[in-house]
């Protein structure tokens, strides 16, 4: 298969999934050759498909070729390209698509590191620590002492663990923001919200209590229609 450019329109389907959305403007089969070719392109955003299992075979090994090959010129990059041209790069590209074209590579690294995190945060702190202390002609420019890079990621908790134990009768061991995410969620019906409100109004937090007696008028007002699964409206 060649990299002819096509000319059909792309599907807006292709564009987004389950969980992000792509710049259009990606899928513009006339963008010069990066890492992918215009058929690797056409082929992982699905405008491109294989009868033989060997021909799409072939596909993903150069794709894979081309990807680990890029990885090792960002070395080269890095020690050789002249100041102006790498500043050129990023002037040529607006702010909003570099800042989503980089945050996808971290994501790719994430990913590709099985979600390890302290390894990921090892090699941005071993980047930074040679953009900033190594100079344009690879002299020592600054003498750092010590650079941290710390990445804590908060989860939400469980909400169908969350909701089996405030069935089962836990809910006075559940924190404040576990039950508010059963609020925000709509697993609470109107006698789960007068239960709760026979608790200890000092106990709980005021957007919690908020978001409770909002909740409560909503099931009142629905008079034993199931709740939705959408967030009440929050006091700005």
């Amino acid at each position: 298969m060649g990299d002819d450019n096509i000319d059909e329109p792309i599907d807006g389907d292709i564009m987004a999934d389950s969980t992000h959305y792509i710049d259009p403007a990606l899928f513009d089969t006339d963008r010069p050759r990066g890492v992918l070719s215009t058929t690797d392109r056409e082929y992982l955003t699905g405008q491109q498909e294989y009868e033989h299992q060997q021909t799409e075979s072939n596909r993903k090994q150069e794709i894979r070729k081309r990807v680990t090959n890029s990885f090792h010129d960002f070395p080269i990059l890095t020690a050789y390209l002249d100041k102006d041209q790498r500043e050129r790069v990023f002037e040529e590209i607006n702010e909003t698509t570099l800042e989503n074209d980089l945050s996808s590579f971290v994501s790719f690294v994430y990913k590709g590191l099985n979600g390890d995190i302290e390894r990921l945060q090892e090699i941005i702190r071993r980047g930074l620590f040679d953009g900033i202390s190594i100079d344009e002609d690879g002299a020592l420019a600054a003498d750092i002492k010590s650079i941290s890079v710390n990445v804590d990621v908060e989860y939400e908790p469980d909400i169908d663990e969350v909701y089996q134990r405030f069935r089962e009768g836990e809910d006075a061991q559940l924190m404040p923001e576990e039950i508010g995410l059963l609020v925000r969620k709509g697993k609470l019906t109107a006698e789960d919200l007068e239960r709760l409100d026979r608790s200890d109004p000092m106990d709980l937090p005021p957007k919690l209590a908020r978001n409770m007696n909002q909740m409560k008028k909503m099931a009142e007002e629905m008079d034993g229609v199931e709740l939705v699964d959408e967030p009440p409206n929050e006091d700005k």
